[in-house]
């Protein structure tokens, strides 16, 4: 799955394989930028491959990588994620279509979010060499609240920690996948 992420920021940012720090860096650049249009830039960035892959790791990754929440918070939070037209937009201007848009939403049984309790995140933390990503996941173990736009621009990372595996997979899971759960989970 980091490759695949790899590859889509490769590609959207014209960059060469063999340099995919420079599009690691790039892509939390736009996403610490004040005004990132988020969801946009994840539909334009998600393939068929990848949202594939997302569901696959559902089930494949379920408990390692992915846990279910049952949580409120947690199900509302993927609204943000979404990319709507200007049509859907209008629509909620009806507080009709609002209300049951969120019910809809708040009746799914849970959605996924990332397991930062046990092994994968461990296996993060003892690859990882940036004390912000370590942080952040010890963080999230108490309350976890997934909102790459905060994130992106404290992680305070430089050139040589692009190269590294450990933040390549913080960055693929937490502020690509993690929030493409968003374009599933509201399907």
């Amino acid at each position: 799955m980091v490759n695949t992420f790899e590859d889509l920021i490769c590609d959207y940012y014209h960059i060469e394989k063999d340099s995919s720090q420079k599009a690691y860096e790039l892509y939390l650049e736009e996403l610490s930028k004040e005004k990132v249009n988020f969801p946009t830039l994840l539909t334009e960035l998600s393939s068929d491959k990848s949202l594939q892959l997302l569901r696959k790791s559902h089930d494949k990754l379920d408990d390692y990588v992915w846990i279910k929440s049952f949580n409120d918070k947690h199900k509302l939070s993927y609204l943000s994620f979404r990319a709507f037209t200007s049509e859907e937009l209008k629509k909620f201007e009806d507080i009709e279509f609002y209300e049951k848009y969120i019910s809809k939403i708040m009746e799914k049984d849970f959605v996924y979010i990332i397991n930062y309790k046990e092994e994968f995140s461990d296996k993060i933390i003892s690859h990882c060499n940036n004390n912000n990503i370590k942080d952040f996941i010890l963080t999230f173990r108490e309350s976890y609240n997934n909102d790459p736009l905060l994130i992106a621009p404290l992680l305070n990372l430089k050139e040589h920690d692009f190269k590294n595996q450990a933040i390549k997979t913080f960055i693929a899971f937490e502020l690509f996948y993690a929030c493409l759960n968003s374009h599933i989970q509201n399907e």
